[in-house]
C-alpha cells in the first residue's frame, strides 16, 4: 500500500500534472462563462419633451363648454330599438 501512495504522491506533484489541471480548471471556467453570459440590453433613448402644465378646473369646465351641440348624445331608447331590429332580422 505504501508504494502506491508514494506513486500517487509522485504523480501529483509533477510539474506537468500540476500545470495540466490548473489549465484544465481555467478552460472550464472560461466555457462555463461563455455558456452563461447574456449580452446586456441597449439602452432606451428617451426623448426629452416639455414638461406638462396642470390643467385648472377652471380650464376644463371651459373646454367642455366649448363642444359643438350639433351633435346629439345617443339615447339608450335608440339602442334599444336597433338591437330589437337585428332580432328579428335573425
Amino acid at each position: 500500500m505504501s508504494a502506491v501512495f508514494s506513486i500517487v504522491k509522485a504523480v501529483l506533484m509533477d510539474r506537468n500534472v500540476i500545470i495540466a489541471a490548473i489549465g484544465v480548471v481555467l478552460y472550464l471556467n472560461f466555457v462555463a462563462y461563455v455558456q452563461s453570459y447574456h449580452k446586456k440590453p441597449p439602452k432606451l433613448r428617451t426623448i426629452r419633451r416639455p414638461p406638462v402644465q396642470a390643467v385648472s378646473e377652471e380650464s376644463e369646465k371651459n373646454d367642455t363648454d366649448t363642444q359643438p351641440d350639433s351633435v346629439p348624445a345617443k339615447s339608450q331608447e335608440s339602442s334599444g330599438a336597433k338591437k330589437e331590429n337585428n332580432k328579428r332580422k335573425t
